[in-house]
């Protein structure tokens, strides 16, 4: 018989918690308590089953971060729960600082849901390999993704969201929202509510789920009962409850032979703890790609060593798969692809407009978001739309195949670089007047002969899409498809109920064979 799970919703986003204590009343009525000064509206309580035939209640953001000592099942309940010491956040009008307590005394109100019937013999790994442009197997030597596409399933190619940022896009894959929806608008952004800034390299911004919205696909799972692990995938390492169940923190240059040793660990675990779905990132070719652009002898060496990496990926999924039962179906993609820039094609704000007039710029090339000085708005905007090579949009402006521009974090002019050039806010002293034929990046000079952000329509933006496995047809072609279907290709394979998204089941649905 199938296990009951006792659910109940109700809503608050609470973060960075340090204690809590728990009294329970068997009354019926329950009601949210505020102190003074805590002006909260909402709040997300779990109650349900566990194995045992107790129940547990917790508290979260998402679902049940802090779990809160057993009592019995029955009810209905109020929980009267207790909570102090949180940093100071913002998210949806509601504001806490550190030091500050509330009281919930909140109606268990119970809604039964069927346990997850979860098959302990398959597991779904995903592999993202950043910036491997669409058409690289086709101009560099690629054996054993050609192997995938004749034993699963290959893309046309994967077309990104905009803008064709790492970050965006990883998680624009993880929860099937754009990043217009999903919160990471930008590798770099500022959220005026929290009146904080984001950016990729600061480890405290990236660790805070406040930044994150959506529901990825390791808490749709988790939350369902399907255990998962992530080993630097954008998103993963945000504090919420929901998390993968196993996760690494991002590690610049750390061997990917390691990362992919620590799969075969993963997936030799008891079925018990065995994570059903596992994903994992590598940091090229999109770093050497950007340094010496995508066609280059630098670019080919990396490309073919990777390829040489999902061989031995492939060689032992099979052992596994053998010494364990265990069937996996396998997921090779990237975040984006990369355009070419050459020398001499770049464009720096400082000499259009003068930047003391901008409040803020964010983003990077060949996108940038910025906030200008209300009184200097107009002018900016004006400069900015007459520069040759530039394309610039108010926020309301924006073509509506890019999906973005209704975000808060996303300020009132957004500047576009045209395809095959480069932006940029300030000459360097070293490079600047470069000529076409000497060297960038890869020398230490200040712009990139490769790069991606640009229109997702680009086909230079577009990455790849590999699949093979049980669940998937062999040699089947699929049509390039927008990367918000992922998740819910995933959540199919997992045999989970998806959140609701931006993607489509039905454009993808046809490399399965139980379509």
């Amino acid at each position: 018989m199938l296990k009951r799970y006792l659910l109940i919703v109700l809503l608050i986003f609470p973060l960075a918690y340090t204690g809590y204590s728990q009294i329970k009343n068997s009354a019926i009525i329950g009601r949210v308590t505020n102190l003074p000064g805590s002006p909260l509206a909402m709040a997300t309580i779990v109650a349900k089953h566990v194995p045992t035939g107790a129940l547990y209640a917790a508290i979260s953001d998402t679902n049940g971060l802090y779990r809160l000592p057993d009592i019995s099942s029955g009810g209905p309940y109020t929980l009267k729960v207790s909570l102090a010491g949180f940093v100071s956040i913002t998210r949806n009008d509601i504001y806490l600082s550190l030091g500050q307590s509330f009281t919930l005394d909140v109606l268990l109100k119970a809604e039964e849901v069927k346990r997850v019937n979860k098959a302990k013999n398959r597991s779904v790994v995903v592999l993202s390999m950043d910036g491997f442009r669409w058409d690289y197997p086709d101009i560099y030597h690629t054996p054993n993704l050609d192997r995938i596409a004749k034993a699963g399933c290959k893309a046309g190619s994967l077309k990104p969201s905009y803008p064709s940022k790492t970050f965006p896009n990883h998680y624009a894959i993880a929860t099937g929202l754009y990043p217009d929806h999903n919160g990471i608008v930008q590798n770099s952004f500022y959220d005026p509510k929290l009146d904080r800034t984001f950016r990729m390299g600061d480890r405290q911004a990236v660790e805070d789920s406040i930044f994150w919205e959506g529901e990825a696909i390791w808490e749709t799972a988790e939350r369902q009962g399907v255990k998962t692990a992530a080993y630097f995938w954008v998103g993963s390492e945000s504090n919420e409850h929901y998390r993968p169940g196993i996760s690494k923190k991002y590690e610049s240059g750390f061997p990917y032979k390691q990362q992919i040793d620590t799969v075969f660990k993963w997936l030799s675990m008891p079925s018990d703890i065995r994570p059903e779905l596992v994903m994992f990132y590598f940091d090229e070719p999109d770093k050497t790609s950007h340094a010496f652009g995508p066609e280059s002898p630098e670019t080919k060496k990396v490309v073919e060593n990777l390829d040489k990496l999902l061989g031995t990926l492939l060689d032992g999924l099979k052992i596994i798969e053998k010494k364990s039962s265990l069937a996996i179906d396998l997921i090779i993609l990237s975040d984006h692809g990369m355009g070419h820039i050459p020398a001499g094609q770049q464009i720096f704000l400082e000499d259009i407009i003068d930047l003391k007039k901008i409040k803020r710029i964010n983003g990077g090339s060949p996108v940038l978001i910025l906030e200008p000085d209300p009184e200097a708005s107009a002018e900016l905007y004006v400069k900015l739309k007459s520069t040759q090579h530039l394309k610039v949009w108010k926020r309301t402006e924006l073509p509506p195949r890019y999906h973005y521009g209704t975000h808060i974090r996303i300020p009132e002019l957004i500047v576009e670089a045209d395809s095959a050039y480069g932006i940029e806010i300030r000459h360097k002293a070293e490079g600047k007047g470069l000529k076409e034929g000497e060297k960038a990046q890869g020398s230490g000079l200040n712009y990139s002969l490769g790069m991606h952000g640009y229109d997702p329509d680009n086909r230079d933006m577009h990455g790849i899409f590999y699949a093979m496995g049980p669940s998937f047809k062999k040699g089947f072609v699929q049509p390039t498809f927008e990367n918000v279907n992922i998740y819910s290709l995933l959540a199919r394979l997992l045999k989970v109920q998806p959140a609701k998204t931006d993607g489509n089941l039905n454009l993808v649905k046809g490399m399965l064979l139980d379509n």
